[in-house]
């Protein structure tokens, strides 16, 4: 029965699909989660380094508004 709770309030539209689901949070409705990352996990990581973005992933562009009168 908890599951289908569960599976109820995850998936009938709640949030909006960029809404975080945090640790303390998930742990609240009843997920059995931990934040606890294996050493050989941050190890495996670590070979990989993510490069620091330096530039947006969205442009903004005002031509809509140019063209509308702002509208």
């Amino acid at each position: 029965e908890k599951a289908k709770e569960l599976a109820a309030l995850l998936t009938e539209g709640n949030w909006t699909h960029d809404f975080p689901i945090t640790c303390d949070y998930a742990k609240s409705i009843g997920l059995k989660v931990s934040d606890e990352i294996p050493p050989a996990f941050l190890d495996l990581l670590s070979m990989y380094p993510q490069p620091v973005k330096t530039q947006r992933s969205v442009e903004y562009s005002d031509h809509f508004r140019r063209i509308t009168g702002g509208r």
